[in-house]
């Protein structure tokens, strides 16, 4: 029919379209390649954290690469940015930094960046509400805040506690992985290497009620966290994610002084990569 055969022209336009771009693409890396005679381009796409570090590493790998980097914002940085907000530094994106995060740890002070803490406790008032009524309440009183919290939600609290710090002693083998030179084809292969794939094959509330963590606190306490890092409930939360996210806590987190951004602008200049955005 005519429609049969309308269909089979776009797919055979698709096909050629496809297999013209697959030339165009190889043919770009070999010009990108051939650029340089005292060494190879290489071309990175994004400024983000990945993209930035990508460029340092690799001037450490290939000291004669000429690195290029392509970002579509006005902007180094990516996900990374940070707002000034009436005189004071707002992080709208990639806000904190995990104590345990060795290489954002390492390549802070190798770029001679200063890092803020975040361990002040707050003296603000901190409510839980359910959509009715408040069900919890502080009071800026850091001791009376810790005895309120144990008598509503009990040593449950602890209990959670340790699971979430278990993950996460696993999750940082990583460094030793990559120190090793260990390598892997499958993000599910190093899952499993470093023992926590199974977390990904079960939600967040299965995992927690599977340990004995209380109802009240995952519905009260953990679904909140859940919401405001992935907008998602504990229902559909992987353990794994949901774990990491319950790991930061205050005492365990910071932020570069000035900006957490300033740590890709640092890393591309480091790398002399040359930036168009």
């Amino acid at each position: 029919t005519s429609t049969e055969r309308t269909s089979s022209r776009d797919g055979m336009r698709d096909k050629l379209s496809m297999h013209r771009f697959r030339w165009f693409v190889g043919f770009l890396c070999i010009c990108l390649t051939l650029s340089d005679e005292s060494g190879p381009t290489i071309a990175i796409i994004g400024s983000g954290i990945s993209g930035s570090a990508t460029a340092y590493f690799l001037r450490e790998l290939i000291p004669s690469a000429n690195i290029v980097v392509f970002e579509r914002e006005s902007e180094v940085g990516g996900r990374v940015k940070t707002l000034n907000f009436d005189g004071e530094n707002v992080e709208a994106g990639a806000s904190i930094i995990h104590i345990s995060n060795k290489h954002i740890k390492d390549l802070t002070e190798a770029m001679g960046l200063k890092r803020s803490s975040n361990r002040t406790y707050v003296k603000k008032t901190l409510g839980i509400f359910d959509g009715k009524k408040i069900l919890f309440q502080t009071s800026g009183m850091q001791l009376l805040d810790m005895i309120s919290m144990i008598w509503r939600y009990g040593f449950g609290l602890r209990k959670l506690d340790n699971k979430v710090q278990e993950t996460v002693k696993k999750f940082v083998a990583v460094y030793d992985l990559q120190k090793n030179g260990s390598f892997y084809e499958t993000p599910e292969d190093l899952l499993k290497a470093l023992g926590i794939y199974n977390l990904t094959q079960q939600s967040l509330a299965d995992y927690l009620k599977k340990e004995g963590i209380p109802a009240r606190i995952v519905e009260e306490l953990v679904a909140g966290i859940g919401r405001v890092n992935y907008g998602q409930n504990p229902e559909q939360l992987n353990a794994l994610a949901g774990s990491i996210s319950l790991s930061a806590d205050s005492a365990s987190l910071w932020s570069i002084a000035g900006g957490n951004d300033q740590l890709c602008g640092a890393l591309l200049r480091a790398a002399g990569a040359t930036v168009h955005l």
